[in-house]
């Protein structure tokens, strides 16, 4: 165990002499406000980034950034998808939203909850460009799954070929081609339904969002059992247009940790916990040179913490996994980005007896396999007591934040966290984070001015850029 400024680092792997990198802050403001925004409980944090513009896609919310914080679009969660297109039957909730380097496109996922009005509606979203503020399109895709017509929880992935959406036992796939034609359409979606995805935990399961920009087959990852022992992988194979799901991977043997229950993280000035999300994966699962990495709300001597972990992507060997801890506060909410060079982000959810519900942000450094952790970064503190319970036993802080590598520079993350703004009242908190590697700290001016499209999408060229600093 190595102690770390107020956080316990628990490296379950190799111990390595590298450096972590220095991590810090660039641009850094307020997105979306409950009572302003929003009037959803929670957010269900969630946005992405693409070249010159920032995607926040929020329960009720949905707002286009300019990269030094300007809003430049809103509109309603439900006026974004009528907007695009899409028939919208329900209520809207649970939106996902990625951007694609490689097809320089932006793909994004929202279930309508029909309330027994016919079967759920799952909504399938991409750009008409790079640029957000163009114009989307939107298709409504009626669910039909292995024990139901209701959604739950839809996660979102993309490789190559496709974009895949999981919830209730079934993937939709979406070939990318459909998507990107013009028009576009989803005139080869495919609903894969299997009971077998239906684990003893309940769990999601997240089709993985590759950054290598590989064909099928698509990972899908998640925790299988109670006990906290294994994942279960699964694939969505064959050809894209007539996708099969391969069960054969099996299960990859990890530390065990429970969850926490309905027991919530601590704050101050009040008897109710905050929700900390159950073991599931609830953001992104990453595929970067090969490699599954991923994060998780674990219990840890009596605290929630976040168990990051390192998979092979080929033989299912957990190449590393360990803890971002706290003895006497809760962290949770956590989302990772990597970039080419293997640098490690995760932004987070902290709070304590003394300190009110903060977004943070870790960086480590990956040499020979083994990730070094630096200091975590405060981005903004919490202000008051959140205790919005809907009638749970635990105020409902949301189910999930995002970390994402800039597409313009490797060595530029951005994290999307949710803060209380006042009593009751949640905020979201959009940063950019830099790298500095051990050379000069790279000017963030030069990521307009230095890649084009050729070197975003040329991973020598990212690994060099990484690597220069």
């Amino acid at each position: 165990m190595k102690l770390i400024g107020a956080f316990m680092f628990v490296a379950l792997a190799a111990t390595s002499n590298a450096a972590a990198p220095q991590l810090r802050t660039g641009a850094n403001f307020t997105g979306s406000t409950y009572g302003i925004d929003s009037s959803d409980v929670p957010p269900d944090t969630d946005g992405a980034v693409g070249r010159r513009h920032i995607v926040e896609l929020l329960n009720g919310q949905y707002a286009v950034y300019l990269k030094n914080g300007r809003r430049v679009q809103s509109a309603s969660l439900d006026q974004f998808w009528a907007a695009a297109g899409a028939t919208v039957r329900g209520r809207l909730a649970d939106p996902r939203i990625l951007f694609d380097p490689f097809s320089q496109r932006w793909f994004a996922s929202t279930p309508s909850f029909n309330f027994g009005n016919g079967p759920d509606d799952l909504l399938v979203g991409v750009s008409k460009g790079p640029d957000p503020t163009k114009g989307w399109a939107g298709f409504t895709i009626p669910f039909a799954g292995p024990v139901g017509t209701f959604v739950d929880f839809p996660t979102l992935g993309i490789d190559r070929d496709g974009v895949f959406v999981f919830t209730n036992g079934t993937v939709l796939v979406v070939p990318k081609s459909d998507l990107l034609a013009d028009p576009p359409s989803v005139a080869h979606a495919v609903l894969v339904q299997s009971t077998d995805l239906l684990t003893p935990l309940g769990t999601k399961l997240q089709p993985i969002v590759s950054l290598d920009n590989v064909a099928l087959p698509e990972p899908l990852l998640g925790p299988w059992d109670v006990e906290g022992t294994v994942f279960r992988r699964w694939s969505v194979t064959g050809p894209i247009t007539a996708p099969v799901l391969d069960a054969s991977a099996g299960f990859i043997p990890v530390t065990p940790y429970q969850g926490l229950g309905n027991q919530g993280a601590l704050q101050p000035e009040s008897g109710i916990g905050i929700f900390t999300s159950s073991p599931m994966f609830a953001s992104s699962v990453v595929m970067r040179n090969a490699v599954l990495w991923g994060v998780q709300t674990v219990a840890n001597l009596g605290r929630a913490a976040l168990r990051w972990f390192a998979i092979d992507a080929q033989t299912n060997a957990v190449l590393q996994e360990g803890l971002i801890a706290d003895p006497i506060r809760d962290v949770f909410m956590g989302s990772i980005a990597v970039n080419a060079c293997n640098d490690v982000v995760i932004g987070f959810n902290e709070s304590g007896p003394s300190q009110f519900v903060s977004a943070y942000a870790v960086a480590g450094t990956t040499v020979n396999n083994v990730t070094t952790f630096g200091e975590p970064l405060l981005l903004k503190s919490g202000v008051a007591p959140y205790e919005v319970t809907g009638g749970a036993p635990v105020a409902r802080w949301g189910d999930y934040s995002a970390t994402v590598v800039d597409p313009r520079h490797p060595l530029t993350f951005w994290t999307f966290q949710e803060w209380p703004s006042a009593r009751d009242v949640w905020s979201t908190q959009i940063t950019q984070l830099k790298l500095h590697k051990g050379g000069r700290a790279h000017d963030e001016a030069e990521d307009d001015d230095r890649a084009d499209d050729a070197d975003v999408n040329d991973h020598a060229k990212q690994v060099s850029r990484c690597r220069a600093g």
